[in-house]
């Protein structure tokens, strides 16, 4: 999958994107294949550190589309619920040390998250 950055921004519209526990700083455009995101750099509030990034699709309607690449890619995910209004499928790719998950929320919103695998000394990104 090729890809294309854009230009990225400091996030100005912190309040919808982020969380309890972190905060989106930065946001770009970014294309890989056929599908267009609107990357987010989650950040913790309080160590300040990359915690994980998050790719919101801009077309929704291609959500199954994602799902089907995601499972060729990584085969079979460590959970799936993928039925009803709230769908979601999560991966854990050791090699890479990152788990990834897709969330759909009907036909509205869908989410590709990476972020890391817990480890031995919880470090982040």
């Amino acid at each position: 999958m090729g890809n294309d950055c854009g230009s990225a921004v400091t996030n100005t519209s912190v309040t919808s994107q982020s969380t309890e526990d972190e905060l989106a700083r930065v946001r770009a455009p970014y294309t890989a294949g056929e599908f267009a995101f609107a990357a987010m750099f989650m950040f913790n509030r309080s160590s300040d550190r990359l915690t994980g990034v998050r790719l919101d699709l801009t077309a929704p309607s291609k959500c199954n589309s994602l799902r089907s690449e995601l499972l060729s890619k990584y085969d079979k995910p460590m959970k799936d619920s993928w039925s009803g209004e709230l769908k979601v499928i999560t991966w854990q790719d050791r090699p890479s040390n990152l788990r990834i998950q897709i969330v759909g929320i009907g036909a509205t919103s869908c989410q590709l998250i990476y972020a890391p695998l817990a480890s031995a000394n919880n470090k982040g990104l």
